[in-house]
């Protein structure tokens, strides 16, 4: 699994505004907070907080690959 590392107080929809595929293609992304073994997708524009267990999902236009990065919250503002 991959790493990203976002800002204290960065939303959900402002980390997926800031991705795109390398190559142009149209890929989609999923984000989750895995907090205790219960994996629940975020939709929103929850906050990521520092210490939950969040990662993303990213899967291929064509459905077939996917790949996974841990996301990391810095522990507060600079």
């Amino acid at each position: 699994m991959g790493l990203i590392t976002v800002a204290y107080n960065t939303t959900v929809n402002q980390l997926l505004a800031s991705i795109k595929s390398i190559d142009g293609s149209n890929q989609t992304y999923k984000i989750y907070n895995d907090e205790g073994g219960n994996r629940v997708e975020i939709t929103d524009i929850s906050t990521l907080i520092t210490g939950d267990n969040f990662y993303m999902e990213v899967i291929s236009e064509s459905g077939n690959e996917n790949c996974n990065y841990f996301i990391e919250v810095e522990n507060s503002a600079p």
